[in-house]
């Protein structure tokens, strides 16, 4: 029987070589082509993020810094935008101030002036009047200015009772609320005359591990108690351009 003379050949080294070499440039040429379409996204991904993110805060900022101070002067030392680190805080009467009437101070019987040391129903409690049949405005957690003359603090609310004209209000015992003085603090005496408490309206605007935060209220310790407005922060700074008129 004859030996066939059908020869199959495979591919020489050479041969080999040459493809892996040509399949190692089109495969790192896609990749290369891959990483940089990935880049290119996720740079266009974080400057519109950046973008939102801006447009957002800096519509944020502009519509609580209107009413900045409405219904409160400001002074050297009580100013109703303070800022300290990356932390910034306004204050202001809410526009209404149906929603936020002045509660004058109940002087107890024999009051001297100034009043001794501490409120008239406790350390940290205020005796307030308000009107027969009317609701009162302070609830528990909510901030307010004690007016004492020319001096201020800011006071949280923890618990009030109420009769027809008068409330009871206990505060918290903080020697500082959003940046400012606050309670009785620095052995503040309080007038029988002069005194009244009034609800205000606090934003505050903070930097925590990376995010831009945003508070209108405050815990019982006295820290904030914020949502978030915008991640990936770094660091801001706000410019304020005062124009008259």
């Amino acid at each position: 029987m004859p030996l066939s003379t059908d020869r199959r050949h495979g591919f020489t080294l050479v041969e080999v070589l040459i493809a892996l070499v040509i399949g190692l440039l089109v495969i790192g040429a896609a990749m290369t082509f891959a990483v940089n379409t990935v880049r290119s996204v996720d740079a266009t991904g974080l400057r519109e993020g950046v973008t939102r993110n801006s447009r957002f805060v800096a519509m944020s900022l502009e519509r609580d810094f209107q009413a900045t101070g409405v219904g409160i002067e400001s002074t050297i030392a009580y100013g109703s935008v303070q800022v300290r680190n990356d932390t910034l805080v306004v204050l202001s009467i809410p526009f209404d101030t149906t929603m936020s009437p002045p509660y004058d101070l109940i002087p107890p019987p024999l009051a001297t002036n100034p009043l001794p040391a501490g409120g008239t129903c406790g350390a940290t409690c205020l005796d307030l009047m308000k009107a027969a049949d009317s609701t009162f405005d302070l609830q528990p957690g909510d901030i307010a200015r004690l007016q004492v003359g020319g001096e201020r603090r800011l006071i949280h609310v923890q618990s009030m009772t109420s009769s027809d004209t008068a409330v009871q209000l206990e505060f918290t015992n903080l020697p500082e609320i959003l940046l400012h003085p606050a309670s009785l603090s620095g052995g503040l005496l309080l007038d029988p005359f002069t005194t009244f408490a009034q609800k205000v309206q606090p934003v505050a605007y903070w930097v925590e591990s990376g995010n831009l935060m945003r508070a209108t209220s405050v815990k019982s310790d006295g820290s904030l108690d914020g949502s978030l407005v915008a991640e990936r922060i770094q660091s801001w700074e706000v410019t304020l351009i005062f124009q008259d008129g």
